[in-house]
């Protein structure tokens, strides 16, 4: 399966970490993985193995559909809020019939989000 993982920037928190072996394990499963950052910032980079790819335009949704459509992706893990938002207009958009938003926060952290952030994670 062609599988992209979208997360909002690159830097070392746990939830990049744990979308970065996540990419391992399901392209060592025989998936072909593409780790898409929302951001050029951080410093984590999956192995030479998972592709990678940098959305820097301004309309992020857009340019997911069209790295979807482009690249023939069948389906879509994304993290955290951001990302979780993007990642589901972009699937609801072209179809993607496997798209997976995964929520990191604790309860007690989530308590302690925007109110935006809050309803953003309630939608995905």
């Amino acid at each position: 399966m062609n599988i992209a993982i979208v997360i909002p920037t690159l830097t070392i928190g746990g939830a990049e970490r744990l979308a970065i072996a996540t990419a391992e394990e399901l392209n060592r499963q025989g998936n072909k993985v593409t780790l898409i950052s929302l951001s050029s910032k951080g410093e984590s980079r999956p192995r030479d193995v998972i592709g990678l790819h940098l959305i820097t335009k301004k309309n992020k949704v857009l340019a997911l559909v069209n790295f979807i459509k482009k690249n023939n992706i069948q389906g879509c893990v994304s993290y955290l809020e951001r990302a979780n938002m993007c990642c589901s207009l972009a699937c609801w958009l072209t179809s993607i019939k496997y798209c997976a938003s995964v929520h990191t926060a604790p309860v007690a952290a989530f308590k302690k989000r925007k109110l935006l952030n809050r309803v953003v994670i309630k939608l995905t």
